[in-house]
């Protein structure tokens, strides 16, 4: 097992450049130890909580949630009942909630798509990956996060390859320790025959590569290794996904954009002598033209899923709305701007497409569109420098030819997808 003990306060440019010597730029299996200040561990552990409240409050159909009780997947109603029903209390630790609510009995909780569950630990993460994503860019499909709570023992998924291209970088919270096996493909093919899920472990392990990690560590795996961890005492853990997709899943995830983007609801049944030689008027799709191509419409959708990946920071899961938080309504409380001061949080930033009388903008991963003005290009340019600025400032020059509730309603479409903060300075 390889581990590496680099005496640094955060993850700067220094830390990723050691990551990526020491994992073989993302190749090889690696620990490095003592990553994380107390801070950030801190912090993380708190988000933890805060998402698994945030799920229990507005996951209505449990998705992305899973969880085991002694190795055993329970199914919705389970979860919506004895889970979703008993979220963490505002002055509990994850230790306490997992006594409360479990009495110590061997349990998992997976919770995937985090990042649209806690804004502060998609910021909190994001900035930590800054300097790596300055280096490498930004995955084709955009990071996840995926959260690892329980005393579960071995991983419940059993030994298993993650998806191709999908490499993982684990930040450990603590407090127990965990352990990670890897199995060579060679190895593995001839003990196991490369079987997918195998709960069948204790007799493969001593072919595996042992790694352990405390709390506050880091832990490398590429997307290519036979795994499964090891949870003997309750742990807390957050991975992250470099999702670097395969021609075949970028393709189709393409085709699941444009499907939900531009097909149209419409019942209209077809008949049975219904001419199928002219594909275009069976169709329910907008804005389809007969100089449009297969290429054109993929090659819009992909740009436009590449602005929506980028104005969240990197992150493929989109966060609450405020509205839908009940926090906020747009068409009422869009005053709420009016003389106060904005900024848009680092490492977000704004894009936008003009197209004839329209704009199109992204902001934290959602596509808007509103009538053109180029004041609107202005002040998404100044936003994006990150800066302060007080309202009144920022929409003068809008304000001499729109209503000045227009020009709030626009900052209020922002600040509802968690694109802009309010400032109190």
């Amino acid at each position: 097992m390889e581990v590496n003990n680099i005496s640094r306060n955060d993850l700067d440019d220094f830390w990723w450049d050691n990551f990526l010597v020491e994992n073989e730029n993302f190749s090889k299996t690696n620990v490095f130890e003592n990553a994380l200040t107390k801070p950030n561990v801190d912090k993380m552990n708190f988000e933890v909580l805060n998402i698994l409240r945030n799920m229990s409050k507005f996951n209505v159909n449990v998705e992305g949630f899973r969880f085991y009780l002694d190795g055993e997947e329970q199914n919705e109603k389970y979860v919506v009942n004895n889970v979703f029903s008993n979220p963490p209390l505002d002055d509990e630790n994850i230790e306490q909630y997992s006594q409360r609510v479990f009495n110590g009995q061997k349990f998992a909780i997976i919770m995937n798509f985090t990042e649209k569950y806690s804004n502060e630990m998609a910021k909190t993460v994001r900035q930590l990956l800054d300097p790596l994503i300055k280096k490498l860019g930004t995955p084709l499909l955009g990071l996840d996060g995926t959260i690892f709570i329980g005393n579960y023992g071995y991983t419940p998924l059993g030994i298993h390859r993650d998806r191709r291209g999908e490499n993982v970088i684990h930040f450990h919270l603590g407090p127990g320790d965990k352990i990670m096996y890897n199995w060579e493909n060679e190895i593995y093919d001839k003990k196991a025959n490369s079987k997918t899920n195998n709960t069948e472990i204790e007799p493969l392990l001593e072919d595996a590569i042992k790694y352990q990690f405390k709390t506050g560590d880091i832990y490398y795996m590429p997307w290519d290794k036979w795994h499964v961890g090891y949870s003997g005492d309750l742990s807390v853990a957050f991975t992250l996904w470099f999702n670097n997709p395969t021609k075949e899943t970028y393709t189709k995830q393409m085709f699941r954009s444009f499907a939900i983007q531009y097909i149209q609801k419409n019942d209209s049944i077809l008949t049975i002598d219904t001419d199928t030689s002219n594909i275009e008027p069976l169709l329910s799709v907008q804005n389809l033209n007969d100089e449009t191509t297969v290429v054109d419409l993929l090659n819009h959708v992909s740009q436009e899923y590449r602005y929506a990946i980028l104005s969240n920071g990197g992150w493929s899961g989109l966060p609450l709305t405020l509205t839908s938080e009940k926090k906020f309504n747009i068409d009422e409380d869009y005053n709420l701007l009016d003389n106060s001061k904005v900024k848009t949080p680092p490492f977000f930033k704004l894009y936008s497409v003009l197209f004839e009388d329209e704009l199109t903008f992204f902001a934290r991963g959602y596509k808007m569109e509103i009538r053109y003005h180029e004041e609107l290009e202005t002040i998404i340019e100044r936003l994006n420098t990150n800066k302060v600025f007080r309202v009144s400032d920022l929409i003068k020059n809008l304000e001499k030819d729109w209503p000045k509730e227009a020009c709030l309603y626009f900052l209020a479409m922002l600040y509802d997808k968690k694109a802009l903060e309010i400032v109190d300075l």
